[in-house]
């Protein structure tokens, strides 16, 4: 995202959902932005395969959903499947900014590098 870019962070891209799962299963990201509307594997998808990842620190990594669907059966669903948060779009970059730097001060180890998917 460029509007992560004045952050400092080391930024990961994915395409689609089988290549966001292979980067964090390769990276171990701080922090994963995850598209729920991802081609092949959705970003529920990928969520739950994270979480079922034998990696703990993985496991344990907040991964935050962006996407439009915001019906509450919708926002439900992508907590079940193990979001830690949601970002409902459209978004603005302070926004995202601001999330972002409050998820990684949460994080295990303080935060340094940040994946995303989309």
């Amino acid at each position: 995202m460029r509007a992560l870019r004045p952050e400092g962070l080391r930024l990961l891209s994915a395409a689609d959902g089988e290549s966001a799962l292979e980067i964090a299963l390769r990276e171990g990201p701080d922090l994963i932005l995850l598209d729920w509307l991802l081609p092949g594997r959705d970003g529920l998808e990928v969520c739950r395969a994270l979480r079922a990842s034998d990696d703990p620190t993985l496991r344990g990594a907040p991964v935050v959903l962006i996407t439009a669907q915001t019906r509450p059966e919708q926002i439900a669903a992508g907590f079940a499947a193990g979001a830690t948060d949601y970002l409902a779009k459209p978004l603005t970059p302070a926004y995202v900014r601001s999330r972002v730097r409050g998820w990684l001060l949460r994080a295990p180890g303080g935060g340094a590098s940040a994946g995303r998917a989309d």
